[in-house]
């Protein structure tokens, strides 16, 4: 039996020695901007360290990871590792045409993945593309269209020019609640965020279609009927209906759903509290008792309960 251990732990010890190397130098080629010390950075290679097949691997991964690479290999010969790159060209600049408000620009250029002095990756214009799309929806610009264009430059770089047609902004002419609402169109406009369009309304950006905004609003809708005991409400759907001279009609969804009562309360502690120390919170939840269920006043008995734990 020992034998048979020991003549498995030779093999084993012989596979890994096989399959790594100890580097005794490095070598880099076909690096023309990123330097040598660079790389060496970026990879973590330390001379006179083994590596094995998996270590390099992970090492080629990391530098495509740095985004100034499309093709990497790596060669060890004699202990000697060559690392061979070829660079990805560099965005000299970044260029919006179409728009003329410097804040909405400096906005985009700061959000998008493509940036002066950045490498070039082809693969983001796209998604760039889409995050324009939406900034610009964000700001009302609903109908906007987006154009890429790249212009390769003799030094090995490229401008990167985003065409902008913005089109005409989108208002919101009005805001409708459908489904089993229970409460008047007025008080729920009351609740959220988004405002119908009015010409004494021209500062206010709420007057735009913006996703985001719709998003929140159906958050407020929910906590709205939540604290008006409808603890099953479902703002099951928003929708844009397109009406004529870029307007835009905004309809929610709303089943409220039965009213609850609170039967009854009680407060769960861990062993090593003293219910004592939380007597004022559970005459609190008693008081919430036959009455309707409200989130608002759950989570302040909540709130009460942390900040006696935080004294503590």
């Amino acid at each position: 039996m020992f034998k048979f251990i020991s003549i498995i732990f030779f093999i084993l010890l012989f596979t890994f020695k096989v399959n790594s190397e100890v580097i005794s130098d490095i070598e880099v080629i076909n690096n023309e901007r990123v330097s040598k010390e660079t790389i060496l950075i970026f990879s973590k290679i330390e001379i006179g360290k083994d590596y094995s097949e998996n270590d390099l691997n992970n090492i080629v991964e990391e530098l495509y990871e740095t985004g100034f690479f499309y093709n990497i290999a790596l060669e060890v010969k004699n202990g000697v590792l060559t690392i061979n790159v070829d660079e990805n060209k560099i965005v000299q600049l970044v260029t919006f045409n179409g728009i003329k408000r410097n804040e909405i620009v400096k906005l985009l250029k700061e959000k998008i993945s493509t940036k002066d002095k950045n490498p070039f990756l082809e693969n983001n214009i796209r998604s760039d593309v889409d995050l324009i799309k939406r900034i610009l929806k964000n700001s009302g610009y609903y109908f906007s269209e987006i154009e890429d264009k790249i212009v390769e430059n003799n030094n090995n770089t490229v401008d990167v020019i985003f065409n902008v047609k913005l089109g005409e902004k989108a208002f919101i002419k009005t805001i409708q609640f459908i489904g089993d609402k229970v409460y008047k169109d007025r008080v729920l406009r009351g609740v959220i965020a988004s405002e119908e369009d009015r010409f004494w309304k021209f500062i206010t950006t709420k007057r735009f279609i913006n996703p985001e905004l719709i998003k929140l609003d159906k958050r407020l809708l929910k906590r709205f009927y939540l604290n008006k005991g409808h603890y099953q409400v479902n703002i099951s759907d928003s929708f844009i209906e397109y009406t004529e001279g870029n307007n835009f009609k905004l309809v929610y969804n709303i089943n409220a759903g039965p009213k609850f009562i609170v039967d009854k309360t009680s407060l769960s502690l861990p062993i090593d509290y003293n219910k004592n120390d939380f007597s004022g919170v559970e005459k609190k939840l008693s008081k919430l008792q036959g009455k309707y269920y409200s989130i608002n006043k759950l989570k302040k008995n909540c709130r009460r309960s942390r900040e006696i734990n935080f004294k503590k």
